[in-house]
């Protein structure tokens, strides 16, 4: 039996179009937690410290530490290795933690445009 594809439609196309319904790997698929955000649960939080000391001890300014907090701000390189001397965690893992929120949120907006894109044809 011969199987027969409606008039007009590309089998390469409805490939490439599927793949946009499919998280690539290495981006998590879910929310993943910002750093700052994960900062202050795990480590601000149970230790008591407030902004103000934690930012005294990492040796940065309040509103960077806020902005990193509430996940206005990236959890920069530098920021990673205050945050690893400080807490004795590795610096990756804190890099690591800003690479999963920023390749989700890059994976979400490319979505958005491909919709668009897609949309406009």
């Amino acid at each position: 039996m011969k199987v027969t594809r409606p008039p007009g439609r590309n089998p390469a196309y409805d490939a490439v179009s599927n793949s946009w319904q499919s998280t690539p790997p290495g981006v998590p698929a879910r929310t993943p937690w910002h750093p700052g955000r994960f900062l202050n649960r795990n480590y601000l939080a149970p230790l008591g410290l407030t902004q103000s000391q934690a930012a005294r001890l990492l040796g940065l300014s309040r509103r960077r530490l806020h902005e990193v907090v509430h996940g206005q701000r990236a959890m920069t390189p530098d920021t990673a290795l205050r945050c690893a001397i400080v807490f004795r965690t590795d610096a990756m893992f804190w890099l690591a933690l800003q690479a999963a929120w920023d390749s989700f949120h890059a994976w979400k907006n490319l979505r958005l445009q491909g919709r668009r894109v897609r949309g406009a044809h």
